[in-house]
């Protein structure tokens, strides 16, 4: 069963919705979520929001076993309140290009989260509940737009803190990206009247906590910091982009989540269009 409503009220934009679910593993449950949102001349917006979820375990969290991985029966649903604030801003001039400015922050209070954790004794990873798991995040952007040469910059960065009740236990939600920074440049390098020739590139820092196990199975290695760099080199007219993409142009070798190495400079062609 699920309900909605909308309500307006001059500036203010107000939503909430709620459902319940029958399962014959757990009964009943229920979840729902209410925004409100104020929205000022085109120009922008604030909001708040809050919202209870659940999550049942899959087939493979009660069931897989296989490997190092060992499913369980006893499992519970995971539950979830989160509450977020945030706001947009747009600025345009009529020469000078346009603005967006936005940032977002939220809580997460998390219960029974469903979590793979290894154990030392037997070398085996096991699904588990954690009893909590609270997440606090938050992220903020600003884009700026001039013309078809300089067809956008932007800086984007998001932050992340998690806070659990088996910290000690080597879990999956220890190997979280804390902070992750991203500036990149799109910018065109010929243009015509129905098309372009056009780069795009993108720096990109970013830091996981955690550690991991290399290929040659030795554990206790910092995932750290990374610092990589892709880029693009696209033709677009009309409905039709055709463009060549590099990722990871500097070579870096990295492991990353779950410790999977992660390969070097690498590219491919991408060809789109829109019917």
């Amino acid at each position: 069963m699920r309900a909605r409503q909308l309500v307006q009220a001059g500036s203010f934009y107000g939503s909430l919705s709620a459902s319940a679910h029958y399962n014959s593993w757990c009964g009943w449950y229920g979840s729902g979520a209410a925004q409100l949102e104020y929205r000022w001349q085109h120009r922008g917006l604030v909001y708040m929001s809050a919202n209870r979820s659940l999550r049942m375990p899959t087939w493979t969290d009660m069931y897989y076993k296989a490997g190092v991985q060992r499913g369980s029966t006893s499992l519970v649903a995971e539950k979830a309140w989160q509450i977020a604030l945030g706001g947009q801003y747009r600025r345009s001039w009529e020469r000078a290009g346009r603005l967006q400015l936005s940032a977002d922050v939220y809580y997460r209070w998390g219960q029974d989260i469903i979590d793979w954790t290894y154990q030392e004794t037997d070398s085996l990873f096991y699904a588990t509940n954690q009893h909590k798991v609270n997440t606090f995040g938050l992220s903020c952007a600003a884009v700026y737009r001039l013309n078809r040469w300089l067809r956008s910059i932007s800086v984007r960065y998001a932050y992340t803190t998690l806070s659990l009740d088996l910290a000690k236990i080597q879990s999956s939600y220890l190997d979280y990206l804390r902070h992750k920074v991203c500036v990149s440049l799109d910018h065109g390098i010929y243009v015509w009247e129905t098309g372009c020739v056009g780069a795009l590139w993108s720096l990109r820092w970013q830091q996981r906590e955690g550690t991991y196990v290399d290929i040659d199975g030795t554990a206790g290695h910092p995932f750290g910091a990374v610092l990589l760099l892709d880029g693009s080199v696209y033709a677009e007219w009309q409905h039709v982009r055709i463009a060549l993409e590099c990722t990871n142009m500097t070579n870096r070798h990295y492991y990353d989540y779950g410790g999977v190495p992660m390969p070097g400079a690498h590219g491919r062609i991408r060809i789109s269009a829109q019917l």
